[in-house]
């Protein structure tokens, strides 16, 4: 009789076909655990990096298997066990995660050798599988490499590669699954370790995502007040946990204070039976108590028509000048609490939030255009809002879906991710929205910070043109201030003397905005008195330094010249070699006072001071520069001074040029390591000269960076042997030397290839 037979090598091909990698394997067995009522899953690995010693264990403490869960489940491949009946686990009613019954694929993906011990629960009774074998406890033994070294399914039974023991008695409560996975199929790699462990973090969505949000109630507008639910299962499921140990053990990020951490935050949720979608928009504590902001919540409640799409839930934090952890950035996509790769990971932009960074310009975000479009009543867009987007490292989010509800969507056939389709464009549009109406919230929230910081700048540049080139524009702004304070005193004079109540309100509310501007004046000149004392005491130190180091240098370009006559006269060759290596070196050591003299001099002397006028800024860095030098060798770090050799600066003194750019450059050289480099690059416009330094090295935790600018606080703890220790003046010194010409400086997003970047605009 004709009928189909199965070669061996079936398993092989399903295995690449249906378990695309090693991570996509532990996972479907951490998802098996699950369906099997397990609270927790213990998966643990040794010498992973050895495929004949290493081995892999999965403990379970489930629902077990008896000898009848083992024929018609385990063995079957494609079993019909989960797409048939409740598709619903025994013990805590959930619904089942996994589909295929691919399981043992995805062990023999992992290893050529299975070995299996699973107590069965004797309290339940599976209908679906009719099981009726009493308590007890299973052992199997499948070798894979035996199996594929058959002709055909049909030889296997006869052969031995799957044995099969059963020992009957009632076991207790100590009923579960040990999974042992040895040898290994190819070694570990030190990339796919980091890689896997990396994908391990998010497994599981981190509870910051799924808890209720600890101010909801000032609130108001949260979505979950009660956290997401995030499984379908019954009331009494105590929940699940993975542990991993061995090889897989790993350092989480510290997550247990995200929220608070965040700026915005924003909530989606989606009910495909009403067809109702809400999303709420809301700043967390932090973004609401800084005094310069005002920052509104926003939430959309409507009933979508003609819109195809699962039910799906959501939540997506959002940090204004800091990154998240490269492990957890991005929004990440949960089906029944099991991460569906590639969603969110470091190649993958499903959302498109890095594509509409790297190509923004100034238009709205393109769906909320749509949105607009279809008459959605949404906040008004702030001027310029797509200048503003951020990647997708600025965003730390989920959305979560639930099998019963996603019927509609399809999974790709190696498990990682969905075949699109309009079910999940779905999901995609409205998730891309969320992340886009926080994203013009913020802008509306920083539009008053920014428009008060404009007005600042452009006022400090006015004083700028007003200044005599013999004086700072500081003395402008002041002699302006004790203007408008006498203007504001004269009107409220002749207000009170004609007696016309309206001249005298409007004179009053002049003169409380003069004394608003001379208060926040007094209060930046009172924060620099410390700082320019101690300078001042330096200076004055420094004055007479100078000549002590010229007098130095010329001692010691006497001795050089003592040194070569001296030379000159020796007949012994070694003798002769060592005194030019000593001449060198006191030349060397003659160059560098003579630079250093000649740099304290411009600094200290009154022609530093004495005059504005534009500078060249290629050459005032390679002056600069000359000072690092020595570090800069014997460190073997590379300075690259990429600015155009014609770019100009606006009228400076020369003194603060430098000064700028010797405490920046020495940042950099402190920080950038052995081998580093540093990168100078500038960009121009009608109105101000944009430069920034970049330098490998230790990075700085931008949304800690504004501290690096308050007085004294160093970032050098120990004195460098050449650069000497840090007062915690310069980055403050630099501050207030660009802020005297309306200027900015700050901390940025490291340049791809470095660590640290620091951007500044110079007058042009």
């Amino acid at each position: 009789m004709s009928t189909f037979r199965v070669d061996t090598k079936l398993f092989q091909e399903l295995g690449e076909l249906l378990v695309a990698k090693e991570s996509t394997a532990l996972v479907e067995l951490v998802k098996n655990a699950y369906d099997a009522d397990a609270t927790m899953v213990h998966i643990h690995a040794q010498s992973l990096n050895d495929p004949k010693e290493g081995f892999v264990v999965v403990t379970d403490d489930g629902t077990g298997m008896n000898e009848t869960d083992f024929e018609k489940g385990f063995l079957r491949i494609a079993g019909r066990k989960k797409v048939s009946g409740t598709r619903r686990s025994s013990r805590y009613n959930r619904r089942y995660t996994g589909e295929k019954g691919i399981g043992r694929l995805a062990a023999h993906k992992l290893g050529r050798r299975l070995k299996i011990v699973s107590v069965k629960d004797a309290s339940l009774e599976d209908a679906a599988l009719e099981a009726s074998t009493p308590a007890g406890e299973l052992s199997a033994d499948i070798d894979w490499d035996a199996i594929e070294a058959l002709e055909t399914f049909d030889e296997i039974e006869a052969s031995g590669a799957v044995s099969v023991k059963w020992r009957s008695g009632r076991p207790g409560d100590n009923c579960g699954t040990q999974l042992r996975i040895s040898p290994l199929r190819t070694a570990w790699t030190p990339r796919k370790m980091s890689s896997f462990l990396a994908e391990a973090i998010t497994l599981v969505p981190p509870r910051a995502l799924i808890d209720a949000i600890p101010f909801e109630e000032e609130l108001g507008a949260a979505l979950f007040p009660n956290g997401i639910a995030l499984r379908d299962s019954s009331s009494d499921d105590p929940g699940f946990q993975i542990k991993m140990t061995g090889d897989l053990e790993r350092a989480d990020p510290v997550l247990s204070d995200a929220v608070r951490s965040a700026h915005w935050f924003s909530e989606i949720d989606f009910d495909h039976h009403s067809r109702r979608m809400r999303i709420a928009v809301l700043p967390t504590q932090r973004e609401g108590s800084d005094p310069k902001r005002s920052p509104a919540q926003y939430v959309l409640d409507t009933i979508l028509e003609g819109e195809i799409g699962p039910s799906f839930s959501g939540r997506i934090l959002q940090r204004r000048g800091q990154a998240w952890d490269p492990k957890i950035k991005g929004v990440r996509v949960y089906m029944e609490g099991f991460r569906v790769a590639p969603y969110g990971e470091k190649a993958d932009d499903w959302l498109e939030l890095d594509s509409d960074y790297y190509n923004r310009g100034s238009s709205p975000a393109r769906s909320l255009l749509e949105l607009e479009q279809d008459g959605f009543g949404l906040p008004e867009a702030a001027e310029k809002e797509g200048v503003n987007r951020q990647a997708s490292s600025f965003f730390f989010g989920a959305v979560f879906l639930r099998r019963e509800d996603s019927s509609t969507l399809q999974m790709l056939a190696n498990r990682e991710g969905f075949v699109e389709s309009e079910s999940f464009e779905f999901v995609r549009k409205w998730t891309k929205i969320a992340t886009d109406l926080i994203q013009r919230q913020r802008n509306a929230s920083d539009a008053a910070p920014r428009e008060q910081k404009r007005k600042d700048r452009e006022r400090q540049r006015n004083y700028v043109e007003q200044a005599d080139i013999e004086e700072a524009p500081s003395a402008v702004s002041l002699r302006s201030v004790a203007s408008d304070i006498q203007s504001a005193v004269d009107a409220v004079t002749d207000a009170i003397t004609t007696g016309d109540k309206t001249k005298q309100a409007a004179a009053l509310a002049h003169m409380s905005e003069t004394a608003s501007t001379l208060k926040t004046q007094s209060a930046e000149l009172a924060g620099e008195t410390t700082m320019l004392r101690v300078l001042a005491s330096i200076g004055t130190e420094l004055a007479a330094f100078v000549h002590e180091i010229n007098a130095i240098g010329i001692s010691v370009r006497n001795l050089t010249d003592r040194l070569n006559e001296a030379r000159q006269g020796m007949d012994d060759g070694k003798v002769r070699r060592l005194l030019g290596g000593a001449i060198n070196d006191a030349q060397s050591l003659s160059d560098r006072i003579k630079r250093n003299a000649a740099y304290l001099t411009d600094m200290t002397g009154l022609q530093g001071r004495r005059r504005r006028s534009s500078q060249n800024l290629f050459s005032a860095i390679e002056e600069a520069s000359t000072l690092f030098e020595a570090r800069l060798r014997l460190n073997k770090i590379k300075l690259l001074n990429k600015v155009r050799h014609e770019l100009q600066t606006g009228a400076m003194f020369p003194a603060e040029l430098q000064a700028i750019l010797v405490n920046l450059l020495s940042n950099a050289v402190k920080f950038s390591g052995e081998g580093g480099k540093i990168r100078v690059r500038a960009t121009t416009s009608e109105k101000e000269l944009k430069v920034q330094i970049d330098n490998t090295g230790q990075s700085v935790d931008l949304d800690q960076a504004s501290q690096w600018f308050q007085a004294f606080r160093s970032t050098t703890s120990t004195p460098d042997a050449l650069l000497g220790q840090g007062m915690g003046l310069g980055l403050t010194i630099t501050k207030s030397l660009l802020g005297e010409y309306g200027e900015d400086i700050r901390f940025v997003e490291p340049a791809e290839g470095y660590a640290t970047s620091i951007r500044f605009s110079l007058p042009t």
